[in-house]
C-alpha cells in the first residue's frame, strides 16, 4: 500500500492539533471550510488534468482538521455566583461515587418541573456533593443515587482552589465543568428511565461492578472494576499511587489489550461454531466488541481499540490486509473528526503514542523471535519447543514494554514531571497476569448476575492474578526521574521521530526483510508445549491461591484484635480463637474498611459474626453502610440512641441499609454481656438503660456505645467518641470494669477524650489512637498524647497515622502487638 494515504490521514489529525493550538476565533470556521473546498477543487482539476494532486489533498486533509477545529469550539463556559446560596434542578449525568453517605457525582442543570427558577443557567455542568433525599433512601437499595436522577438542590456553590502544584479550577474546566456545590438539601424530582439506552447502560455497568464487588475481596475488587469497565470509584488511591510510581498506570487504562482478549475471545468461539471468517462470525465479533466499549465507558483508548479490531475484523471479510500505521491513522483521524478536543487529551495522547510503539515492535518481536528460536529448532523435543514458546513470550514483552514506554516517556514527562524508570520491568512482570486478570473479572462480574456464592467462588479464581498486579505495583521501587529539561520542542522532536521511525519500520522494504528472515525454519508451538505453556498461569494461580489462603483470618487458638488504618475515623475489626469475626465501627468510607477489611478474612469469606456501630456519626458508620451491604451480618449491635437518632444525618440510610438486605439487630445498654466463643466475652458499658448521659444533638459522641473484650486475662476498652461528660459518668458508675490492658483512645485523640482522671481509672498497658494522616482537627491532640505516653511510655502508644493498622495477639494471659505499617 503506497504511503500517501497514511500521509493524509495524519495531515487532517495536524491540521486538527495546529486549529487547537492557534485556537483561531470561531468566526474564522467559514473562511476555513471555503478553502477546504478550494482545495479540493484544484485536486480534482490536477486530477482530471494528469497532473500530481497529491500535495493539493495534503493541503485540503491538513484545512479540513483546521476547519473540524475551529467549527467544533465549545461555547464559554457560564460564570456562576460562587459563594452565593442557589437553587436549582439537576440531572446526574455520571455514576455517583459515595463516600461517608454523601455522594460525588457530575450533574447538569435542568428547567425543572416544578417551574421554579434556577439560579444557575440551563445546562451548566457542576461537581455535586450531596445527600441522597429521603425518597430515594426509602425506595432503592444502595447505591441511592443513580445515573440520570433529577434532583432540587440547594445549597453553595463554589470555585475549587488549586491541590499543591494541580490546578483544579483549570482540570474542572478543560471538563466542562463551570463550579463545585455542596449542596445543603437534596429533593428528589425524577428517577431515571431505565428504558432511556443510557440509564440502562449505567445500570448494567453498576450491576456487573457489583458482581466484582460482591465475588472478588478489595483492593482486588477495585482494580478489577478499573480493568474490565473502567471504573475507578473503588480502586484505592494508595495502590493509584503505586501504579504511577512503578510506570504501570497504562494498564488501568481500558484499550487494546482488553478489546483484543475480548474479541479474541469472541471471534473463536464464533469461529468454532460457523466457520473461520464466516460472515456471521466477524459480525458477532464486531457486535461484542462495540457493546463492550459502549459498556466500559467509550473512552478514547477504547474508541480507538474498537476502531482498529472492526479494521482487522473487516480484513477477514473483505480478504485484504492493512498495515498497522495505517489502521492506526485512520482510528485518530475518525475520532478526532468526529470530536476535535479528543486530541488534546491525555488518555487519547498516550493510547495513539503507546499504540503507535506497538506497531514499532511487531516487525522487531518477529526478528528477534526467529533469531532467537533459530539455535533451539533444530531440537525436535517438547522442552526445546516449550522454552521456544517461552523465549517468545519473553521477548516480546520486553519489546512491547520498552517502545511503548519510550514512545510515551515525553508525554509522561511532560504532564506529571517525572519518569518511572520501573516502567519496563514492572510492565513485563504485571503482562502475563493481565488475560487471566480481565477473564477473571469478566467471569466474576456475570456470575453476580445469577448468584452470589458463584461470584464468590469465580472472584477467588480471580483474585490471583489481581493479587499479582497488586503486588508487582506495591513492590516496585518508586525510581522516579525529575524531567525539568523537557521543553515543548524537545517533545515535538521526539514524537516526530517516534513517527519516521513507525513509518520506516511499516515500510515495504522493511515488511520484505522481515518476511525473508521469517522464512527461515522456526518453531510453531503446539501439542504438549502448547499444553504445558497453557498450564503456566494455572500453577501461577493455584499458587497465589494457597499464599492467599494462608494469609486470611485463620482461627490459631489466639484473639486478634485489629485497629484499621482507615484514615480520620475508627474500625475495629476482631477474631476470636475460634474463628468468630466482629467489626466494631467501619471508618469513613466503604472502600478504605473493605480493602483494610478483606485480606484479613478468609478467601470467599463474605460473613461477619457481629458487627456493631458506636454511633452514626459518619466517620463510624460511613464504611459500614457499604460492609452491610456487600457481607451478611449475623448481628448488628447498636445503642437505643443510634436506633432512634432521626436527627442524625446517617440514620435514613442506615436504617434503609438494614432492613433492605434483612440484617438482625439487637439493641444494647450498659450491663449487656455478648458470648463470643470460649472465655471470650463483649461487655457492653455505656451507654446506661436508663439513657442518662446518652448525648444529645449538640454532643451525639457521649451517646457513644463503649464496650470491654475480655479474652483470659486480657482486656480491650473500646470507647468510641466519648468525651469529657461521659468519661465522668463511666469513672462514677463502672468503675474497676473500665481497668483495661488496651485503650483505644475515644474520638480519635482530642483534646476533649481521655481525660486525666479517666485514664488513670483505665491504667491500659497499651493504647491505640486511630486518626488520619494530617487531619484537619489536629488529632490526636499532644495534650493527649503526652498523657498516653506518660502513662504507658512512648513505645506503646501506637497510631494508625504513623503505623498503619494495629494488630494485637492474646493467649489469654500474654499481648503481643504488631504494626502494619513502616517500622518506628
Amino acid at each position: 500500500m503506497r504511503p500517501f494515504p497514511d500521509l493524509a490521514l495524519a495531515a487532517l489529525v495536524a491540521g486538527v492539533g495546529l486549529g487547537l493550538w492557534l485556537d483561531v476565533p470561531l468566526s474564522s470556521a467559514l473562511p476555513l471550510l471555503l478553502l477546504t473546498l478550494a482545495a479540493m477543487a484544484v485536486a480534482v482539476a490536477f486530477r482530471l488534468c494528469r497532473l500530481p494532486a497529491g500535495p493539493m489533498l495534503l493541503a485540503a486533509a491538513l484545512l479540513f482538521g483546521f476547519w473540524r477545529a475551529e467549527a467544533a469550539q465549545p461555547p464559554a463556559l457560564p460564570v456562576i455566583p460562587t459563594g452565593a446560596e442557589v437553587s436549582a434542578a439537576v440531572r446526574i449525568t455520571d455514576a455517583p461515587a459515595s463516600s461517608g453517605g454523601r455522594y460525588r457525582f457530575r450533574a447538569q442543570v435542568v428547567a425543572g418541573p416544578d417551574g421554579r427558577p434556577a439560579d444557575v443557567p440551563t445546562g451548566t455542568n457542576l461537581l455535586v456533593y450531596a445527600l441522597p433525599p429521603d425518597d430515594f433512601v426509602a425506595q432503592r437499595n444502595r447505591p441511592f443515587l443513580r445515573y440520570g436522577d433529577t434532583l432540587r438542590l440547594s445549597g453553595s456553590l463554589e470555585r475549587p482552589q488549586p491541590i499543591g502544584d494541580f490546578d483544579y479550577a483549570a482540570w474542572l474546566e478543560s471538563q466542562r465543568i463551570a463550579g463545585v456545590m455542596w449542596a445543603r438539601e437534596a429533593e428528589a424530582v425524577s428517577t431515571g428511565r431505565s428504558f432511556k439506552p443510557t440509564v440502562a447502560l449505567h445500570r448494567v455497568r453498576t450491576e456487573l461492578a457489583d458482581g466484582i464487588g460482591k465475588g472478588i475481596p478489595a483492593p482486588q475488587s477495585g482494580l478489577a472494576q478499573a480493568l474490565l469497565l473502567g471504573i475507578r470509584t473503588e480502586l484505592p488511591h494508595e495502590l493509584k499511587d503505586s501504579f504511577r510510581n512503578a510506570g504501570m498506570s497504562h494498564l488501568l487504562a481500558i484499550s487494546g489489550l482488553h478489546v483484543g482478549i475480548v474479541m479474541a475471545l469472541t471471534l473463536a468461539a464464533a469461529s468454532a461454531a460457523v466457520g473461520r471468517n464466516h460472515p456471521f462470525a466477524i459480525a458477532v465479533s464486531l457486535l461484542v466488541v462495540w457493546a463492550y466499549a459502549v459498556l466500559s465507558g467509550l473512552d478514547p483508548p477504547v474508541v480507538r481499540a474498537a476502531i482498529m479490531g472492526s479494521l482487522f475484523l473487516g480484513q477477514g471479510l473483505l480478504g485484504r490486509g492493512m498495515r498497522g500505521l495505517t489502521a492506526l491513522l485512520l482510528a485518530a483521524a475518525l475520532m478526532v473528526a468526529i470530536e476535535p478536543s479528543l486530541l488534546s487529551g491525555l488518555s487519547f495522547q498516550l493510547s495513539f503514542t503507546a499504540m503507535a510503539g506497538v506497531v514499532l515492535a511487531l516487525p522487531l518481536i518477529a526478528a528477534l523471535t526467529t533469531a532467537a528460536s533459530a539455535p533451539l529448532s533444530a531440537s525436535g523435543s517438547w522442552l526445546a519447543r516449550w522454552s521456544q514458546y517461552a523465549l517468545s513470550l519473553l521477548i516480546a514483552s520486553v519489546v512491547v514494554s520498552t517502545t511503548t514506554t519510550l514512545a510515551t516517556l515525553p508525554l509522561v514527562a511532560w504532564h506529571f514531571g517525572e519518569i518511572p524508570l520501573m516502567s519496563v520491568p514492572a510492565t513485563v512482570l504485571a503482562m502475563p497476569a493481565m488475560p487471566a486478570a480481565l477473564l477473571g473479572a469478566m467471569a466474576t462480574a456475570l456470575a453476580g448476575f445469577l448468584a452470589t456464592p458463584l461470584a464468590v467462588a469465580l472472584g477467588t479464581l480471580a483474585w490471583a492474578p489481581l493479587a499479582w498486579l497488586t503486588w508487582v505495583a506495591d513492590t516496585m521501587p518508586p525510581l522516579l526521574l525529575s524531567a525539568p529539561w523537557l521543553t515543548p520542542e524537545v517533545m515535538v522532536a521526539w514524537l516526530g521521530a517516534l513517527a519516521l521511525l513507525a513509518a520506516l519500520v511499516s515500510s515495504r522494504r522493511m515488511r520484505r526483510a522481515v518476511a525473508r528472515l521469517r522464512r527461515r525454519p522456526r518453531w510453531r508451538p503446539g501439542g504438549l508445549p502448547a499444553l504445558l505453556a497453557g498450564g503456566i498461569p494455572v500453577v501461577a494461580i493455584a499458587i497465589l491461591l494457597l499464599v492467599g489462603q494462608l494469609s486470611g483470618a485463620r482461627a490459631d487458638g489466639l484473639l486478634h484484635v485489629y485497629v484499621l488504618d482507615i484514615g480520620q475515623g475508627d474500625a475495629i475489626f476482631a477474631v476470636t480463637p475460634d474463628g468468630r469475626q466482629m467489626l466494631i465501627d467501619g471508618g469513613p468510607d466503604a472502600q478504605s474498611v473493605m480493602t483494610a477489611l478483606d485480606p484479613l478474612l478468609p478467601p470467599g469469606d463474605r460473613s461477619l459474626d457481629v458487627v456493631a456501630a458506636t454511633h452514626l456519626d459518619s466517620d463510624h458508620v460511613g464504611g459500614l453502610l457499604g460492609v452491610l451491604t456487600r457481607y451478611r451480618a449475623g448481628v448488628v449491635l447498636q445503642s437505643q440512641h443510634a436506633a432512634e437518632s432521626e436527627d442524625a444525618t446517617l440514620h435514613p440510610q442506615w436504617r434503609a441499609v438494614l432492613e433492605n438486605h434483612e440484617h438482625p439487630t439487637a439493641v444494647v445498654r450498659a450491663g449487656h454481656n455478648i458470648a463470643l466463643g470460649r472465655n471470650v466475652t463483649l461487655e457492653v458499658l455505656h451507654p446506661p438503660a436508663d439513657g442518662s448521659s446518652a448525648g444529645s444533638r449538640r454532643n451525639s459522641n457521649d451517646a457513644s456505645t463503649v464496650m470491654r473484650l475480655d479474652y483470659g486475662e486480657t482486656s480491650f476498652l473500646l470507647t468510641g467518641d466519648i468525651e469529657a461528660d461521659a468519661e465522668r459518668h463511666l469513672v462514677a458508675t463502672a468503675g474497676e470494669k473500665l481497668q483495661a490492658d488496651v485503650l483505644k483512645a475515644s474520638h480519635h485523640g482530642s483534646r476533649t477524650s481521655t481525660t486525666p482522671v479517666f485514664l488513670a481509672t483505665v491504667n491500659p498497658r497499651s493504647a491505640a489512637v486511630s486518626a488520619g494522616r494530617d487531619n484537619r482537627f489536629g488529632h490526636p491532640h499532644p495534650d493527649v498524647m503526652e498523657r498516653l505516653e506518660s502513662l504507658v511510655g512512648a513505645r506503646q502508644v501506637f497510631l494508625t497515622a504513623r503505623d498503619g493498622t494495629i494488630e494485637y495477639v492474646s493467649d489469654g494471659k500474654t499481648l503481643w502487638v504488631k504494626t502494619h505499617g513502616p517500622p518506628r
